[in-house]
């Protein structure tokens, strides 16, 4: 009796793993990047990298990216969310509670809340409290796009705002490498000491101007040559840019 109870109890385990097992979703062998827009409201943008191996995830990482501060993951405990937190954990600690989760389990097994004030936080990721609508949407987006091709550079965020401001701006370039490629490329103007009510980025007050054309510009050079930038029409000088890209690209190879 006891050993066909056993043998039962494995015959279930077993069933229940493979269950688990194919629950998982299947994805072609690569490595995948997405960004999502910037929050006007925080000016961080989320971005994500994920690694495919054997048709299964085998690696998330999340992380949010700032116009002028370091990316949240960079800043460590210096973010301040854990004394905020009603669960007392950093934000790069629940980030990777969510990592974890779409490793192991994939994105269809996280629940959020849909209503109220807690809209969007997650509900059952032991270990994390924080919002995971975008994070889940710019992952559908990796997930969905091409695989990002080998490359020659270190994978990360490089980041870099000049230290004198120019005409009251401060020039900053922020690059993301996945799988060796520039995936990620932006030039902005960061307002010193902006005035009460302005946007602090050039970008920002320009949308859809002159400027804002010359940073796309900018940017789609950086990533049709992944690293150069011959001269890029437009109301602003790039030589501040340039500098600050050229630094970035040291760091990154």
């Amino acid at each position: 009796m006891r050993k066909r109870i056993a043998a039962l109890l494995g015959l279930a385990l077993l069933g229940a793993s493979i269950a688990g097992c194919a629950s998982r979703p299947s994805y072609p062998d690569g490595v995948y990047f997405a960004a999502g827009d910037m929050d006007a409201g925080s000016g961080y943008r989320t971005i994500i990298t994920v690694k495919v191996s054997e048709n299964r995830i085998e690696s998330v990482d999340w992380n949010e990216i700032h116009y002028k501060n370091a990316d949240k993951k960079a800043l460590g405990d210096d973010y301040g969310m854990k004394g905020a937190s009603s669960i007392g954990k950093e934000w790069y600690e629940q980030a990777k509670a969510i990592e974890d989760v779409l490793v192991k389990r994939g994105p269809d097994s996280i629940q959020y809340d849909t209503e109220g004030e807690k809209a969007g936080k997650v509900k059952n990721v032991s270990g994390a409290s924080i919002s995971v609508t975008n994070v889940l949407s710019v992952f559908e987006k990796a997930m969905s796009a091409d695989p990002v091709p080998q490359g020659a550079y270190q994978d990360g965020v490089y980041h870099q705002l000049a230290e004198t401001p120019v005409d009251g701006y401060q020039d900053v370039v922020t690059l993301v490498v996945a799988n060796g490629t520039i995936v990620l490329a932006e030039w902005d103007k960061v307002a010193a000491a902006p005035a009460e009510g302005e946007a602090p980025t050039l970008r920002m007050q320009d949308a859809s101007g002159p400027f804002e054309a010359q940073a796309e510009a900018f940017a789609a050079q950086v990533l049709e040559n992944q690293g150069t930038v011959e001269a890029v029409d437009g109301p602003e000088d790039i030589a501040g840019a340039k500098k600050l890209l050229d630094s970035l690209l040291d760091q990154a190879r």
